[in-house]
């Protein structure tokens, strides 16, 4: 996923729904972490959406981080984590990233073993399947994050999470826990239908500080500026909605 400055295209038609996660993002670079979710229908702009807030949010690049969640099976165990916190160990320095990961960093690099890779000399903490580890890799995970975060606040955007893994839903949950004292702001989009058959996702989200629905555009706003759109917006005739 391109995390580049999407400016250039207008952005139009959802100044109400941009305006909350613009408001939930100020508080998590004051030092106050936030969740916040953005859900609709397939194709209606979740993810734009969240590429908007992530090239309006003045942040650099490597503070911002994305994850998808994939539809095809296969995949290991918190892949959108994965995925994310790749993006900010290729991008950071190594002795730095270290540091912040702490005494969790062998934890760490055990469950999510791609990051290791840019961690060359750290080698992996023995594999023990308990709950007392699950535990200790999600208490490790908000200590680095917390470290990670005193220097400069970080925006992760887990997307699709209504194909998210298990684990990966269990590991957000006890991070939103933590949130309040981090300066971090977690992105989470997924389509309405479809997670309503996963009570676990919903679960994992109830903490959202924020929960913004989208809804089909009106035709007026089409009709003011058509060229804006560029058929990224299906038009249904209906409201962009806020849910709080």
């Amino acid at each position: 996923m391109s995390l580049r400055p999407l400016l250039e295209s207008s952005f139009v038609g959802r100044e109400k729904e941009i305006g909350a996660l613009e408001a939930q993002l100020a508080e998590a670079l004051a030092g106050h972490g936030r969740l916040v979710t953005i859900s609709g229908e397939a194709g209606v702009g979740k993810t734009r959406a969240a590429e908007e807030l992530l090239a309006r949010s003045g942040l650099p690049s490597g503070r911002l981080l994305w994850g998808r969640c994939p539809e095809q099976p296969g995949a290991p165990a918190y892949w959108p984590w994965t995925q994310a916190l790749r993006g900010y160990v290729e991008q950071a320095d190594r002795d730095a990233v270290l540091a912040e990961m702490g005494a969790g960093a062998r934890t760490i690099t055990r469950v999510l073993p791609a990051l290791r890779e840019h961690l060359v000399a750290l080698e992996p903490g023995p594999i023990v399947e308990s709950e007392e580890s699950h535990f200790q890799f999600f208490d490790a995970m908000v200590g680095f994050l917390r470290r990670s975060t005193e220097r400069a606040a970080l925006v992760i955007v887990l997307d699709d999470l209504h194909w998210a893994d298990p684990a990966s839903i269990q590991l957000l949950a006890f991070l939103t826990h933590e949130l309040r004292r981090l300066r971090l702001l977690v992105v989470g989009t997924y389509r309405t239908d479809e997670v309503e058959e996963r009570a676990a996702v919903l679960d994992g989200l109830r903490r959202a500080s924020e929960r913004v629905r989208l809804r089909g555009l009106d035709r007026a706003v089409f009709s003011a500026q058509p060229s804006a759109f560029n058929g990224r917006f299906a038009c249904s005739g209906r409201r962009g909605q806020m849910e709080s």
